[in-house]
């Protein structure tokens, strides 16, 4: 079964029961982008595949900033009263150059050993008889494969445990950017009968139910102890049942410079965000220490609470807010010119570089100053709500407002609890991009 997309994808298990180590590729046998027993989408033979069946599948993601730690455990049945060996595989989708980690494939209590098959240019068996073949639908970089023997009527639990990393789209037309992870149920088809048992456990703990989306399957997943449950029974999957989750903020798109409205604007399903520009808020700190960043040679970078709103106009620079020590209790206060609804926000937790001005060996890093684990949110002094930071993450991330049911004027940010830096003693934030609520999608200038 599979796992990933967007943001990077990690995924399905899939096998091929095979008699021959150099499988011919064509047609036959293999995953196709339609969900259906045929087609080449793997990189090995699909022969003799219903001689095993999948009896259960559970299935534990955990969602991280940076990408997620997979846990799946099968129960697989030979069917056959006599010997079958099973290679399989499991796919990897992500950017170019990206890759899974930590990959382990267990079996009998034991680990197998496991190979990686690189989709490319060239169908000709190597030297071993495994078969490279080009780069197919759906963006699958390459394969991570074993090999297993069943003894006649044998059942067996097959574990494999990896992270990995986020699949992140670019459209076209306008800049679109977001992070997403699809698990491709679909790709149980290829074995014997349905999933007789399966339960999928979705975890995000630096996140709540807004900061994602579960995309699709649409309404199979229900909120239980803080996590997305999925439990289902006699599921012959197909391409409706994969999992695809949309993380940080949705799909996030720019205006072209002249478009009218300017902007950032946040798509997430159907709900709809326009980023407010620094010039439409005021913005104040309950620490006002300014000056260069201690050890930054480079001109206009202060711990200034300006600095903190994202303003293009300023690119190649830093967007700093700092205070001295840990920060604990400091806080941030954002007023609005007018008063709006909010979808949310982007925020980095620490120290974010802007533009290329700067050269690497003088730029501050993540690490060397202090960044928030977790804060308030407190719109208009009234409702509240507290947000986790992962430790060590120096992205910004989004979070969401759509909750709040007030029309916001003031938001502060108060900072609760903060990890010390390696070299200097302030505790920073940067990258404040706030959104207002829209009531229906925006129209998006397509870029020339």
């Amino acid at each position: 079964m599979n796992l990933p997309y967007s943001l990077k994808f990690a995924a399905p298990l899939v096998a091929a029961l095979l008699l021959i180590p150099s499988p011919a590729l064509g047609n036959g046998g293999g995953y196709s982008i339609d969900g259906t027993k045929s087609g080449s989408i793997l990189p090995f033979d699909m022969e003799d595949i219903a001689a095993v069946a999948m009896e259960t599948e559970n299935l534990e993601i955990d969602l991280g900033m940076r990408g997620a730690s997979i846990r799946v455990d099968y129960r697989l049945r030979n069917t056959r009263n006599e010997p079958v060996k099973v290679r399989f595989g499991f796919p990897m989708e992500s950017s170019p150059g990206d890759k899974l980690s930590g990959y382990q494939v267990l079996a009998r209590g034991v680990a197998l050993p496991h190979r990686e098959v690189v989709q490319a240019d060239d169908s000709v068996p190597d030297q071993d008889g495994w078969v490279k073949v080009s780069i197919m639908p759906e963006t699958i970089q390459s394969w991570m494969v074993s090999e297993l023997d069943f003894a006649p009527n044998e059942t067996l639990t097959l574990g494999i445990r990896c992270d990995v990393p986020y699949f992140c789209t670019h459209g076209s037309g306008v800049f679109s950017s977001c992070k997403r992870m699809v698990y491709r149920l679909s790709s149980a088809a290829v074995w014997a009968g349905p999933i007789l048992k399966g339960k999928i456990t979705v975890r995000a703990p630096f996140m709540e139910e807004d900061d994602l989306r579960i995309e699709s399957p649409a309404n199979r997943f229900k909120r239980k102890d803080g996590a997305w449950v999925w439990e289902f029974s006699d599921l012959e999957p197909t391409l409706a049942d994969d999992i695809k989750i949309d993380l940080d903020g949705g799909r996030e798109e720019h205006n072209v410079e002249e478009a009218k409205p300017r902007g950032t604007y946040i798509i997430q399903g159907r709900k709809y965000g326009q980023s407010i520009l620094a010039h439409d808020i005021s913005i104040t700190a309950s620490a006002t220490q300014t000056g260069n960043i201690p050890g930054l040679e480079a001109r206009d970078i202060t711990f200034n609470v300006r600095n903190l709103p994202q303003d293009y106009k300023h690119d190649g620079k830093w967007y700093v807010w700092g205070v001295p020590g840990r920060g604990i209790g400091e806080s941030v206060t954002v007023t609005l010119d007018r008063p709006c609804r909010l979808a949310g926000f982007y925020l980095c937790p620490g120290v974010k570089r802007g533009g290329g001005e700067f050269d690497r060996k003088t730029a501050p890093s993540f690490g060397q100053y202090g960044s928030v684990e977790e804060m308030d949110v407190v719109v208009n002094g009234t409702w509240k709500r507290k947000v986790r930071f992962e430790p060590g993450v120096a992205e910004s991330r989004w979070v969401s407002l759509h909750a709040c049911p007030e029309e916001a004027r003031t938001i502060r940010f108060i900072i609760r609890k903060s990890s010390p830096g390696s070299a200097h003693n302030v505790t920073c934030l940067s990258d404040l991009r706030l959104y207002r609520k829209l009531s229906k999608e925006p129209k998006i200038t397509p870029l020339r």
